[in-house]
């Protein structure tokens, strides 16, 4: 084509743009070939094979749970893995092609390239809690100088949820809060805020589990940022069945848990 793939250097050879270029589509053909053989495969036996899905921490125990129950009984034969994590490293491992589809909340920059296909599902509202005993909690509303003082939780290595908190503050001229407490498991989140001063902000569903488990809603005198869901998905592969089907699921799931329209 044209175009030197490497620099020679005297540790090794160095990837250039063009070499980076090359590996995005070879991986995007090693895909279609996987998911093509799963399919006509499907002809004979019923569908097999598996199907990587990436998603944040907080839509596993939320949005998650009856789409893959709908895709086991659409699929019985298929192998479904799910991983949890924080959307900027599910997005390389979308990029690389350990997963086939990914659910985040936001946007993924480096998904924004002309191979990877994006669909808006809809908005989310986050909604603060905290323990009922708090100092925060006792308060009838809370300003943004408050949530601004507090210390906050949120998901281990989210940087989203640091940048939205801190965006949302910067509206009205305040700093950055301190962010105290940071894991990757939902239950930990919000059993660690119990007998603290801490608060965490999540989106409508977790929040609503989280009151039933004890915790209560805070209220704001302005409201909280809304968080919009996307997947992610590679173009070439967006029309197998499966991931036709995921997505499918996914957005009947998501009308019934009532996100916000766009």
């Amino acid at each position: 084509m044209g175009a030197e793939l490497f620099d020679r250097t005297p540790t090794g050879l160095v990837p250039k743009e063009a070499a980076h270029i090359m590996h995005r589509y070879g991986v995007s053909l090693r895909e279609v070939g996987r998911l093509a053989h799963q399919e006509i495969g499907e002809q004979h036996e019923g569908l097999t094979g598996r199907l990587r899905i990436g998603a944040g921490v907080a839509w596993t125990t939320t949005l998650l749970p009856p789409v893959l129950g709908a895709l086991r009984e659409h699929f019985p034969n298929l192998a479904i893995d799910l991983v949890a994590d924080v959307g900027n490293r599910l997005a390389r491992k979308l990029y690389d092609g350990e997963l086939d589809v990914v659910v985040a909340g936001g946007a993924l920059s480096d998904l924004e390239i002309a191979d990877f296909t994006c669909t808006f599902l809809g908005s989310y509202p986050m909604i603060a809690v905290a323990d009922p005993t708090s100092a925060l909690a006792t308060k009838p509303v809370l300003l943004p100088s408050d949530m601004a003082a507090a210390s906050w939780a949120c998901f281990y290595e989210d940087d989203s949820i640091v940048r939205s908190v801190s965006e949302w503050l910067a509206l009205y001229g305040l700093p950055a809060p301190s962010f105290a407490m940071r894991t990757n498991s939902p239950t930990a989140l919000t059993a660690y805020l119990r007998g603290t001063n801490l608060i965490c902000a999540l989106i409508g569903p977790l929040a609503r589990k989280a009151v039933s488990e004890g915790l209560v809603e805070l209220k704001l005198k302005e409201e909280l940022w809304s968080l919009p869901l996307n997947v992610y998905s590679r173009k070439l592969t967006s029309g197998a069945p499966t991931i036709a089907m995921f997505c499918k699921e996914l957005k009947a799931s998501q009308s019934s848990q009532k996100l916000s329209p766009a």
